[in-house]
């Protein structure tokens, strides 16, 4: 019993969920002397368990993303039921899922609950018949409730994380939206004003590239104004796109994308392949109700440009942008 407070006490001080889950089942093994053992989760929505973690003995006689319908099988009938089934003959069991090399002797599946509904089986098996008795299943309840504990422990702290980060993402956003209203009210330099718009845009986590392109009222094609973050090669292959090419239309359409880089760049195109864009945010610029510009924000590291980049556009300082953009003829300009 010691050894299993220990246990209980170790997984609930850890707060990464699949940290703990795979302790958990290392324990197990390690500490309580079973075969083998691992913890599979319900996947609600498609009403199969999936293995979260395991022991490593256990994932050589399973394949990578294996999935079991609940219902089906001792572990399935567990999390169905809400019951824990003791199977001490696996060969002669009809409620036995046999799959592949993967037929233990003898096993229990124990169902983990939390607020009085199963998210899970913790798993255990034995290579010999009979290897489980009641004893057995008393400390695998346990330490199914202590995971349980454990789990719902570890979500909270994460959805806590999560708030905060977003309270400091929409933080980040007001902050970014009024420096941009500040610095672009105070100048009349498009040149300046273009090199505010990026900077102040790179304070955006993740945002490390980008550039900002006028559209030509007449022709329609984008010319590279200002940019930042990118080398000269790569400029030279991005400084002008022609009114019928596939990034043009895509900033006509006149809606922001979030997509990755090489979603939208030519795979022949192998400098901007090379330069390892990976989240891509372009952003049109409206002006009485037409597109007068777009402004281009990347990541090299991040797969994503976060949302808060599409929330700093400054409305006032945009206008400035399109007013500008009818009076100034392109002309690219490296910040």
């Amino acid at each position: 019993m010691a050894t299993l407070n220990r246990i209980g006490h170790h997984v609930a001080s850890i707060l990464d969920q699949q940290e703990l889950l795979q302790h958990a089942v290392d324990a197990v093994r390690d500490d309580l002397g079973y075969l083998q053992a691992a913890v599979l989760l319900v996947d609600e929505e498609a009403n199969e368990l999936w293995v979260a973690a395991a022991t490593d003995n256990f994932w050589e006689i399973i394949s990578d993303g294996y999935r079991q319908p609940v219902g089906k099988g001792a572990i399935g009938i567990a999390a169905a039921t809400e019951e824990t089934v003791l199977v001490i003959d696996a060969p002669s069991d009809p409620r036995v899922y046999r799959v592949g090399k993967w037929l233990s002797s003898s096993s229990l599946s124990t169902p983990i609950r939390i607020t009085g509904r199963v998210i899970g089986v913790l798993e255990v098996e034995a290579d010999v018949p009979n290897a489980f008795d009641e004893g057995d299943v008393m400390v695998m309840a346990t330490l199914a409730d202590q995971v349980a504990v454990a789990i719902e422990n570890a979500r909270l702290y994460q959805a806590t994380q999560q708030e905060l980060a977003d309270r400091k993402r929409a933080e980040e956003a007001l902050r970014v939206q009024r420096d941009l209203a500040v610095a672009l009210s105070a100048t009349s330099d498009l040149t300046e004003a273009l090199g505010r718009i990026l900077e102040i845009s790179f304070q955006v986590e993740g945002i490390d590239s980008g550039g900002v392109y006028l559209v030509d009222r007449l022709t329609g094609e984008l010319d590279l104004v200002s940019h930042r973050g990118l080398p000269p090669q790569f400029v030279e292959h991005a400084t002008h796109y022609a009114a019928d090419s596939a990034q043009a239309r895509l900033v006509m359409a006149g809606k922001p994308i979030y997509v990755l880089h090489s979603q939208v760049v030519p795979t022949v195109d192998e400098v901007r392949q090379r330069e390892g864009l990976r989240g891509l945010a372009v952003i049109p610029v409206h002006y009485e109700g037409q597109v007068v510009a777009v402004l281009n924000l990347a990541s090299h590291t991040h797969d994503e440009i976060p949302v808060i980049a599409v929330e700093i556009r400054p409305v006032a300082g945009l206008r400035t942008l399109a007013r500008w953009s009818r009076c100034a003829s392109p002309c690219s300009q490296s910040l």
